[in-house]
C-alpha cells in the first residue's frame, strides 16, 4: 500500500481507538499519532512517505532490514510501545495511537501478496494476495475507501463533541 492509505488507515484506527477509549484528548493530535504510526513500518525502505519527516532514515534502516521484515511485525510494534511509554511524557492514549496506527499499517499490507511476517522472528509471512501495492484497486477503492471511513468518523467524533 502507499503512504497515503496507510495514513487514513491510520487515522481510521485511531477513531476506533478513541470510541474505544472514550478518551478527551484534542483529536488533531490523537490522529497525527496514529497516521504517524501507520507510516513508520516503512521505514526499512528509502521510497516511503515516512521520509519526508525523518529524511535518510529508510537508507540507513534499508540497508539494515529487509522491507516488510521485522517492521512489519507484532514484536517491533510492542517495542516501540513500550519505548514509547517509557521515553515521552505523553498521556498513554497518544501512544496507543501510534500503535493502532502501526497494527493498521500490518491489516492493510496483509492485503498485498507478499503479506507480513506478523509473528517475527517466527518463520512464514500472512497475506491475502488481493490488493497490488500503488495498483488500480488501491487507488480507485481501498485509498479512497479509508479517505471516508477516516472522514466520516472524524465527523461523528466532532459532532459528539459539539465541535460542529
Amino acid at each position: 500500500m502507499n503512504g497515503l492509505t496507510h495514513a487514513a488507515g491510520g487515522v481510521v484506527a485511531g477513531c476506533l481507538l478513541i470510541g474505544a477509549t472514550g478518551t478527551n484528548e484534542p483529536l488533531g493530535w490523537l490522529m497525527a499519532a496514529s497516521a504517524a504510526g501507520a507510516l513508520i513500518p516503512d521505514i526499512d525502505t528509502p521510497h516511503s512517505r515516512i521520509q519526508k519527516y525523518i529524511p535518510g532514515a529508510g537508507a540507513v534502516v534499508g540497508h539494515t532490514l529487509r522491507h516488510r521484515g521485522v517492521t512489519h511485525s507484532l514484536a517491533f510494534t510492542a517495542a516501540m510501545y513500550v519505548l514509547l511509554t517509557f521515553t515521552l511524557p505523553v498521556p498513554g492514549v497518544y501512544i496507543k495511537a501510534f500503535a493502532a496506527g502501526m497494527i493498521s499499517h500490518l491489516l492493510l499490507d496483509s492485503l498485498n501478496p507478499m503479506g507480513v511476517p506478523w509473528m517475527w522472528p517466527l518463520p512464514g509471512r500472512f497475506g491475502i494476495p488481493l490488493v497490488s501495492s500503488s495498483g488500480l484497486l488501491e487507488k480507485l477503492v481501498i485509498m479512497p475507501g479509508m479517505m471516508a471511513a477516516a472522514l466520516y468518523m472524524l465527523w461523528m467524533m466532532c459532532k459528539g463533541r459539539g465541535y460542529v
